[in-house]
């Protein structure tokens, strides 16, 4: 799950698109995509929210140690403020 909020320059779509493109190059599938937030409680909060599923945890560590997603990664970070989890299946 990422929570993730616009920052100096903006994200554009077409980097979007990048990441979108390395994530399912890697099997990932989003499972939401919303600016449609309600903070109901707690400290934390987000304007954007994303969650994706892998198949196993070896392609989540795949994509996101892949050289394609390196390559976009530091104007990704540059670009939003990010915060990820990774939750493994019980």
């Amino acid at each position: 799950m990422r929570r993730m909020e616009a920052q100096g320059h903006l994200y554009t779509a077409k980097q979007a698109n990048i990441v979108s493109c390395i994530v399912e190059r890697f099997d990932g599938k989003y499972i939401v995509r919303s600016e449609q937030v309600t903070h109901v409680s707690g400290e934390w909060f987000t304007d954007r929210i994303i969650v994706i599923e892998f198949p196993t945890r070896a392609r989540v560590d795949a994509c996101f140690g892949s050289e394609e997603y390196r390559s976009i990664k530091a104007l990704r970070e540059s670009s939003v403020v990010a915060e990820a989890v990774i939750v493994d299946q019980a």
